[in-house]
């Protein structure tokens, strides 16, 4: 498998061009193409808007990644794999749209794959606002 970084503009994000070929040589391979699925330009949009607000802390981690964000990216990748005719594993589901979008490929045939976090199912965006960092 081959892990897809959505995010993280500047750093390690892969652009649609990117998912696009990697795709495509993952699928002559015979190898499974894993997304970390978040719209990098929409993170560092909202991330930007957020340290002009002055929030600096890790209260800012949930108001730079509304559901919407990963919703989006996994549908995008979902779809670019259907397209391609390539399976795919989209890592870290944490929201109801990245949720839906897996299960409307699903239905429509396409091999898609859903992992989530156990913390995601247990912790809320409260936990971002606890005065002990470490905990943050």
């Amino acid at each position: 498998s081959f892990k897809h970084f959505m995010a993280y503009k500047g750093a390690i994000m892969a652009p649609d061009e990117v998912l696009v070929r990697s795709f495509q040589r993952s699928l002559e391979l015979g190898a499974m193409p894993t997304v970390h699925a978040e719209n990098g330009e929409l993170v560092w949009t909202l991330q930007q808007k957020i340290k002009e607000m002055g929030i600096t802390g890790p209260e800012g981690h949930p108001l730079s990644r509304p559901p919407e964000v990963e919703g989006e990216a996994a549908n995008r990748a979902i779809r670019i794999a259907q397209v391609l005719g390539v399976p795919i594993y989209v890592v870290h589901v944490s929201c109801k749209e990245a949720l839906e979008a897996i299960t409307r490929a699903r239905l429509e045939g396409q091999r898609v794959f859903g992992e989530v976090l156990a913390g995601h199912l247990v912790v809320d965006d409260s936990v971002y606002r606890h005065p002990d960092w470490d905990t943050a």
